[in-house]
């Protein structure tokens, strides 16, 4: 029966053994008609790895007249802020389903927030007086596809919110460079000579792998600026991050062949040679690269060279829930950036577009839909998949005061961070507030849907003392009528 209700496709990345288990139940020991409460990680209404599972969550299972499983999920309670178990990190949650017909969306969704702290092994009643719930409902990012990432939302503010979602092809979204081995590619310069530049691969934090540190001359062409993680701010980017170097060709991202690397550029070959063996064992090497040079590093290609790009972290979180903030790669550097593999990038034709791009991507809405639909240690290349990002016209006026605004906003943030502006801090906020104001115009939404949106995110946030959430909240409450128990 097992092989069975994996046929029902539960995800294909990193499968919950939870899933199998919730669905061998629901088939196995609920009748028609009956009720299953189920705990489960939270992420599972989130990730790719779920989307199986939130496909069967919507429409149940028929294999067979024997093995029918339907599947109709009445409420899921968000107990992430709770952490209910000591010592565990996952994020959790309750679902009840009832066996019958299908899903409805929206599905109710009461976030439980703590107003004080909550002992472990307090009852029903303490609990429920010590936290508050926060009643939203969960939609699929894309309505005509129930394995998208459900979104927690309400149903007033998605109807403003449906005006964004889509896609935007013209936007590719990509992963930033993965080398398999950082301590041979994330390089210190110590200083230039006649011959190139005169490199050492320090320790890195962390670093699992013993790999010799080497003081080396290598040719300038293959050293990049590195962006990492850490080094990503809304708005800002730190400009002494760090070098990277990559042997693979600027113009196509191909890596260079070894014996043009022999030819060209002997000093980086002969730096590569020192860590052979080393390069040739590294997992990734192994899996994709058999007709690869040994020194090739991966996720890479042309986009990775331009030179204007919109990035953001793959990991980025506040209060359990994603927290969305871009930065556009402009005039940085003399040379071209190169973002590591926690880092997504978005390439763009030009500065102008790319300060335009970030502006969006960095507005309150956007922020919204992130943090509705992703998961905080995934916010990954699917943010063009979901959000309709116009296309950048040069003769649009909107497009152009966004563009301007940002530049005005990342020069700010500079001043800000850099020499340390803190009086300038309420300048960002009023650029920042003129592009909510430009952004929600450009889409269309109005002022009531905007006020609703921002009351949501405020919930998500777990503001739930902000100005106007008590009275978003009171309005939720009154028309989802929803208790805390199963019906």
């Amino acid at each position: 029966m097992l092989e069975q209700v994996k046929g029902i496709g539960l995800g294909k990345v990193k499968r919950d053994i939870a899933m199998l288990f919730l669905a061998r139940c629901l088939n196995k020991y609920v009748k028609n008609g009956g009720k299953l409460a189920f705990l489960i990680t939270f992420t599972v209404f989130k990730t790719q790895a779920g989307a199986g599972f939130r496909k069967f969550l919507a429409k149940g299972c028929r294999r067979s007249d024997e093995d029918d499983t339907p599947c109709k999920v009445l409420k899921v309670h968000d107990l992430t802020s709770l952490t209910p178990f000591e010592g565990a990190a996952n994020q959790t949650s309750l679902v009840v389903i009832e066996k019958a017909a299908q899903t409805n969306f929206p599905v109710p969704c009461a976030i439980w927030s703590k107003a004080e702290r909550v002992r472990r092994d307090a009852e029903i009643e303490d609990v429920r007086k010590a936290t508050k719930q926060l009643n939203l409902t969960l939609i699929p990012v894309d309505r005509n596809k129930p394995e998208s990432p459900w979104m927690q939302i309400t149903e007033k503010a998605y109807e403003g919110i449906k005006k964004i979602l889509g896609s935007s092809p013209w936007y590719k979204a990509y992963a930033g460079v993965y080398t398999g081995l950082n301590q041979v590619y994330w390089v210190k310069m110590i200083s230039e000579t006649p011959d190139g530049l005169l490199i050492t691969n320090p320790p890195l934090p962390g670093q699992k792998k013993e790999v010799r540190q080497v003081e080396q001359i290598v040719e300038k062409e293959m050293i990049y600026p590195l962006v990492r993680g850490r080094d990503v701010k809304k708005w800002y980017v730190e400009g002494d991050c760090g070098y990277i170097i990559v042997p693979h060709d600027s113009k196509t991202g191909k890596p260079i062949g070894e014996n043009e690397l022999k030819i060209k550029y002997p000093k980086t070959y002969e730096y590569f040679c020192g860590f052979k063996n080393q390069l040739k064992n590294r997992s990734i090497h192994k899996l994709w690269g058999k007709e690869s040079p040994v020194h090739s590093v991966y996720d890479i290609g042309n986009y990775t060279f331009s030179q204007y790009k919109v990035i953001w972290k793959e990991i980025s979180q506040a209060k359990g829930k994603a927290k969305f903030e871009t930065v556009a790669i402009v005039d940085y550097w003399s040379n071209i950036a190169i973002p590591d593999h926690k880092l997504m990038l978005v390439p763009t034709s030009g500065k102008e577009e790319a300060y335009y791009l970030s502006a969006i991507l960095n507005s309150l809405l956007i922020e919204f839909i992130i943090s509705s639909y992703a998961e905080p240690l995934q916010i990954e290349t699917h943010i063009t998949q979901y959000i309709r990002v116009p296309k950048f016209d040069p003769k649009n006026p909107e497009h152009l005061k966004l563009s301007t605004l940002s530049k005005k906003a990342h020069e700010v943030a500079r001043e800000i961070y850099e020499n340390r502006r803190e009086d300038l801090k309420k300048s960002l906020q009023q650029i920042e507030e003129e592009i909510n104001e430009t952004v929600s115009k450009l889409y269309g939404i109005t002022e009531e849907e905007l006020k609703e949106i921002e009351g949501c995110l405020k919930m998500l946030r777990g503001e739930i003392e902000a100005e106007g959430t008590a009275e978003v909240q009171e309005t939720l409450s009154r028309k989802l009528n929803l208790e805390t128990n199963c019906d």
